[in-house]
C-alpha cells in the first residue's frame, strides 16, 4: 500500500518568528509577549531602548521577514524543507561573514537558536579538544552579567525545560549522562553593586586558570565583551596573556552576544585564535533568539580531526554548520525556519547600521551617552551604575564606535520632602519596567518605553536593588544618524529624556 506523505506546511511569519527556540521565546496568552516583553509583530508607539535584553521587531524588519517567508514558500514547492533550509543558511552564513569583513578569512560560522546555545556549543567543542588530556574548567563572569542559563550550558547541562530540537529536557540535568566542565565565577561587581577594578578581576581569572591547569584540567576562559551592565571582563589583555602562557591548555570564548563590537575588534579577537559568540537580538536589533559562533582558523583545523559530542545531537543540526565541516556530518539533518527569519531581520537592521558612516555613528553615540549620563548624574531620582572602561587596546585597537558606552545602567530612587531619597526595591523596579511599556497604564507622553530588564546589583541603604538599562541599538543609530540631512539624533535623545520623565512620574 502506498501511503502519501503530506507536504510541509510553512507557518505564518508571525508564528515562525517565535518558533524554533526554548520556552523563553514563547508568547504568553494575555499580552502575546515573550519573556523579554517583546511581541512577534511590530508595536506602534513603542520606543525601544532595551536592546541589552532583547529587541522588538521593527515594521521594516517584519516586512523583510515576510519577504523571506514568501520566498521559502515558493522554494518549498520544489524542494524538501531540509534542502531549502540548507541552501538559505549557507547564503546567510556567507552574508554575515561578508557583513563582518570576514569573507576572505578562514573563519567558520555555526548557527544556533540562542546565545545560550552558542555557549553550550563552544564548551562542547573545547571539551572535545581537551578530552584526551584532562577535564575542562570554565572561568566566566557571574551569571547576572551574562545570562541565567549560561553556567548550565557551559557545564554541559540542560539550561531550559525545552530546546529548539528537544521537546522535553530536565533543566539542570547533564545532557549526556555527566557534566563536561566545572564552573568558576569571577565577580564584576562587589556586594554593593560597584564595579570592581579590572586588575582585580584579571587577577581572579589568572589565579583560577593557574589552579585548574596545575590540577591537570584544561581551561575555557569566557571574556564578556560587553556584559549586561556594559563591562568588559576579564580584559582582552588578560585573555591574551593566559593563552600565551598556557597554549593549547587554554581556550578563549569572547562572549560578544550583545554585538557591541566593531569590525576591527572582532577581527582582532579571531586573529588571536579566540572563538566569538554573537547574537542578532541585542544591539543588532533582530528578534529574540538567533545565535552565531565564529571559529578561528586554528580551531577549525584542530576540530576537523575530532568527533562532535553526543550532547550536540540535542542542541544542533547538520544544516547549521558549514558544509565542509566534516565532524558535523554526524549530526541529524533538520531545519529551523524561525531561526532563519530572525537572522534575516537582524541582517536587515545591521546592513542599515553599517551603511551609516562610522564617524557619524560615533558622533551620535557620543551625544546620546553624554546626555543620558548627564541626566542620570543630575537627577536625584537616579544613580548611574559605574562600569569598567571599554578597553581593547591590547588588541591593537583602532578608535571606533565600540569604545563609546551604549548601555547605561541606573538605579531608581524616590526623593523625600526633606531632601533624602530611598532606593526602589527590586520588585518596585520591576513594576516600573513593566508599566513603562503597558498601554493600559496612564502615561504622561504618547510613547511607551522598553528598557533593558532589571539586573540585580547589590543593595543600597539595606534595600536589595536592581538596575534598569537604557541602550542605543543598531536600529536607533541608523534611524538617528542614517540621513545626512536629518536631525542628527535630536529626536532620539529627546525620547530618552521623556523616558526618564515617565519614570519620575511613575515613582
Amino acid at each position: 500500500m502506498i501511503v502519501s506523505v503530506p507536504a510541509y506546511v510553512l507557518p505564518a511569519t508571525q508564528e515562525l518568528l517565535v518558533a524554533g527556540g526554548d520556552e523563553r521565546i514563547a508568547l504568553d496568552t494575555p499580552g502575546q509577549k515573550n519573556k523579554y516583553g517583546c511581541r512577534a509583530i511590530y508595536t506602534s508607539g513603542l520606543v525601544a531602548f532595551g536592546s541589552c535584553t532583547a529587541s522588538g521587531i521593527s515594521a521594516d524588519g517584519y516586512a523583510a521577514a515576510e519577504r523571506m517567508r514568501a520566498h521559502l514558500a515558493q522554494e518549498l514547492r520544489h524542494a524538501s524543507p531540509v534542502e531549502v533550509y540548507r541552501r538559505e543558511m549557507h547564503r546567510m552564513r556567507r552574508d554575515l561573514l561578508e557583513l563582518c569583513g570576514l569573507c576572505n578569512t578562514a573563519t567558520d560560522l555555526v548557527f544556533a537558536a540562542s546565545g545560550t546555545d552558542i555557549h553550550l556549543i563552544a564548551a562542547q567543542l573545547s571539551s572535545s579538544l581537551s578530552h584526551a588530556r584532562g577535564t575542562l574548567h570554565v572561568i566566566m563572569v557571574c551569571a547576572e552579567e551574562s545570562g541565567s542559563g549560561v553556567p548550565d550550558a557551559l557545564s554541559g547541562r540542560h539550561f531550559s525545560a525545552s530546546a529548539a530540537s528537544l521537546a522535553n529536557a530536565g533543566k539542570g540535568d547533564p545532557i549526556a549522562g555527566r557534566p563536561i566542565a566545572d564552573i568558576s565565577h569571577v565577580a564584576i561587581r562587589d556586594a554593593a553593586g560597584a564595579a570592581r577594578a579590572i586588575a582585580e578581576i584579571d587577577a581572579d581569572a589568572r589565579r583560577l586558570a593557574s589552579a585548574a591547569i596545575q590540577a591537570g584540567q584544561h581551561v575555557l576562559l569566557v571574556t564578556t565583551d560587553v556584559s549586561k551592565t556594559g563591562c568588559i571582563a576579564p580584559s582582552p589583555q588578560c585573555a591574551m596573556q593566559l593563552q600565551q602562557e598556557y597554549g593549547s591548555k587554554l581556550h578563549v570564548l569572547i562572549d560578544a552576544c550583545q554585538w557591541r563590537i566593531a569590525h576591527a575588534s572582532l577581527r582582532a579577537y579571531l586573529v588571536q585564535g579566540f572563538m566569538v559568540a554573537l547574537t542578532g537580538s541585542k544591539f543588532a536589533s533582530g528578534p529574540s533568539f538567533s545565535g552565531a559562533l565564529l571559529l578561528p582558523a586554528a580551531m577549525r583545523q584542530a576540530l576537523q580531526e575530532q568527533e562532535l559530542s553526543e550532547a550536540l545531537q540535542s542542541y544542533s543540526i547538520r544544516e547549521d554548520w558549514p558544509e565542509y565541516f566534516l565532524p558535523a556530518q554526524t549530526l541529524e539533518p533538520g531545519f529551523n525556519f524561525g531561526l532563519l527569519l530572525r537572522w534575516v531581520v537582524a541582517l536587515h537592521e545591521l546592513r542599515a547600521f553599517y551603511a551609516v558612516p562610522q564617524a557619524r555613528a560615533r558622533y551620535f553615540l557620543q551625544r546620546f551617552a553624554a546626555r543620558v549620563l548627564q541626566r542620570l548624574h543630575e537627577d536625584p531620582c537616579f544613580e548611574a551604575l559605574d562600569t569598567t572602561v571599554l578597553d581593547r587596546q591590547a588588541l591593537g585597537h583602532i578608535a571606533a564606535w565600540d569604545e563609546i558606552p551604549s548601555i547605561m545602567a541606573f538605579i531608581i530612587y524616590k526623593p523625600g520632602k526633606d531632601g533624602s531619597r530611598k532606593p526602589l526595591s527590586r520588585e518596585q523596579t520591576r513594576r516600573v519596567y513593566e508599566r513603562l511599556q503597558d498601554p493600559q497604564y496612564p502615561h504622561i507622553s504618547s510613547y511607551l518605553f522598553q528598557l533593558g530588564q532589571p539586573v540585580a546589583c547589590g543593595e543600597r541603604d539595606g534595600v536589595l536593588v536592581a538596575a534598569l538599562r537604557i541602550c542605543a541599538s543598531a536600529r536607533l543609530v541608523a534611524q538617528a544618524a542614517g540621513r545626512p540631512h536629518g536631525d542628527g539624533g535630536d529626536a532620539a535623545i529627546e525620547q530618552a529624556m521623556l523616558c526618564f520623565d515617565e519614570i519620575v512620574a511613575l515613582i
